[in-house]
Parts: structure tokens; C-alpha cells; sequence
């Protein structure tokens, strides 16, 4: 993930965690952690396996042009829509909106 402006969301047990190390920080990310704080979902940045994400609830990636996006597979295997996704998504987009 060095070098990379994707960032990687994983969703366990509703909560948002985020790698904690090897990913920059981007301005999407930070929405997308100040709504979370907003929609009182828990956030937690920490290490994320691939093992974690494939145990995960759901995953998604935040990039700049691209916004919020949910990953549909990983390592070949379909990944279920992460529940935390819609509301978050909501905001966001009712953020954009805004003059």
C-alpha cells in the first residue's frame, strides 16, 4: 500500500477500522472518519491483516476522485457490502452537496 492514494477501510463488528501505518493520509479519509464521529460509529486505526480482511464485515476504499467505494471481491471471493456503508455514504454525499 506504500505509494498508493487508495485508502483501505475494513468493517468488523460495526466498527471503521483503518490501517495504521503504510497509507497517507488524504482529505476523503478524513470525511469519512469526522462522519463516522458524527454518526457516533467507532473508529479504530490499527494494523489490518489480509486474514482481518477477509474476516471483515465489509471493506471499502476512500480516494479523492473516486469517494467512498465498496470493494465487491477480494483475492478472487465476493465481499459482502460493509453495513456501516449506507448511512456513511448518506453523509457524505450530503456533504458534497453543500455550497
Amino acid at each position: 500500500m506504500k505509494e498508493s492514494n487508495l485508502k483501505i477501510e475494513a468493517v468488523a463488528w460495526h466498527e471503521a477500522a483503518q490501517p495504521r501505518r503504510g497509507v497517507l493520509p488524504g482529505i476523503t479519509r478524513s470525511v469519512v472518519l469526522e462522519i463516522c464521529q458524527t454518526l457516533g460509529l467507532p473508529t479504530n486505526k490499527r494494523v489490518i491483516k489480509p486474514e482481518a480482511l477477509r474476516n471483515s464485515e465489509g471493506i471499502f476504499i476512500t480516494q479523492s476522485a473516486l469517494g467512498i467505494v465498496p470493494v465487491t471481491t477480494l483475492d478472487g471471493e465476493p465481499v459482502a457490502p460493509p453495513p456501516l456503508l449506507d448511512p456513511v455514504l448518506r453523509a457524505y454525499h450530503e456533504m458534497l452537496a453543500k455550497p
